[in-house]
């Protein structure tokens, strides 16, 4: 599924996965991915540029970044805040095709995987003995959609064909983490801001 920047609902679902590289101290807080992160402290629009580079592709809502990461054979797609800060909103990592034209970063991504260790790749397994049993599973044969702060969205069997969602309430942890998969092994993680 390519991502349509006029598309809001979908572009919001699909993206999921933030880095922050920084280890996490108590093991149940998904903050980051990689570099990534979007609870504080959080990643900010300017670094983001100066690191990876890139302009932002056109939005009515959010700006946002695509790239390849040819290495690991993923996409990375960053949504900013359109106020002040202007911090990383959301990430997803795929390694599915999210964007149209993305771009190569300037700098090479590090590892794009969670601050536990979770990469696109692993099993369903791992996700659970990591992250315990998710608040909500959707597939893509059942007729539940995923919800997103702008409604209903159906899961796109490219992306995965299962999704896991957690959310917390704890303070310093996103309210929405995601992990995809497809044949039973993560197809993409996604982090958010959003509830």
């Amino acid at each position: 599924m390519t991502i349509s920047v006029r598309n809001r609902a979908a572009t919001v679902a699909l993206l999921a996965v933030v880095a922050c590289g920084k280890g996490v101290s108590d093991g149940a807080r998904r903050t980051c991915i990689e570099e990534f992160c979007v609870s504080p402290p959080s990643f900010s629009q300017a670094a983001l540029v100066a690191r990876f580079g890139g302009t932002p592709v056109d939005s009515d809502s959010f700006p946002m970044y695509c790239y390849t990461d040819s290495r690991h054979g993923l996409q990375v797609l960053a949504s900013v805040y359109h106020g002040e800060p202007k911090d990383v909103l959301a990430v997803m990592v795929s390694n599915a095709r999210i964007c149209a034209d993305p771009l190569a970063p300037t700098e090479t991504f590090r590892e794009l995987r969670t601050s536990e260790g979770l990469s696109v790749g692993d099993t369903r397994e791992r996700v659970v003995s990591i992250y315990g049993p998710p608040m909500v599973e959707v597939t893509a044969q059942s007729d539940a959609a995923i919800l997103d702060p702008f409604g209903r969205v159906p899961l796109d069997p490219r992306i995965g064909d299962k999704v896991l969602r957690y959310r917390s309430k704890r303070s310093g942890e996103p309210p929405l983490f995601e992990v995809y998969l497809r044949d039973g092994r993560v197809s993409s993680l996604f982090i958010s801001a959003f509830p």
